[in-house]
């Protein structure tokens, strides 16, 4: 898994890229483990799964 975290860790978020089979078990277990280590910050902590968009695309202008 890839992770990588936003806001120089002053509540910002984080997010993990995980074989999609994986994913259910892995955000369990990461909730698990980050309210076992952080009990104080664990009531504001928010874990959930997505999937990624649809690639960038560019709008044209049809004439």
């Amino acid at each position: 898994s890839a992770a990588s975290a936003f806001g120089a860790g002053f509540g910002g978020s984080v997010w993990a890229l995980v074989a999609a089979g994986k994913a259910e078990e892995f955000v369990q277990r990461w909730a698990s483990r980050y309210k076992h280590a952080h009990p104080q910050a664990a009531g504001g902590a928010k874990f959930f799964l997505t999937s990624p968009g649809p690639a960038a695309f560019e709008l044209t202008p049809q004439e």
